[in-house]
């Protein structure tokens, strides 16, 4: 029912950001929360321009420590500028924990 309801938004990076600060602000049963990250993470990957700090959210709460560390890996290949401010955002908002074992790769 997200799926689709995404696909006929009119806007769907505007209702990707908008469910998304939805999810984690009012969603207080943390199944179903992991659930509707899991498909946001679809989505922000598939967009034209993939919105990796959105997906990293979503991936942290989701406590997905490879597929982070797969998007640096990616990102320092093909834009170090990017990886370099996304990896600025995950130091500022992450643990120390977390991105040493994202980093351990």
């Amino acid at each position: 029912m997200l799926n689709e309801a995404l696909r006929r938004s009119g806007n769907l990076q505007e209702m990707l950001a908008y469910t998304l600060d939805v999810c984690m602000t009012l969603v207080l049963h943390k199944q179903f929360r992991g659930q509707v990250l899991s498909i946001l993470v679809e989505f922000f990957s598939s967009l034209p321009e993939p919105d990796y700090e959105s997906m990293c959210r979503c991936l942290v709460f989701l406590n997905d420590h490879d597929r982070v560390t797969q998007i640096l890996c990616n990102l320092i290949e093909k834009d170090d500028v990017y990886f370099f401010s996304l990896f600025s955002f995950l130091f500022s908002s992450l643990s120390f924990f977390f991105i040493l074992i994202s980093l351990s790769f």
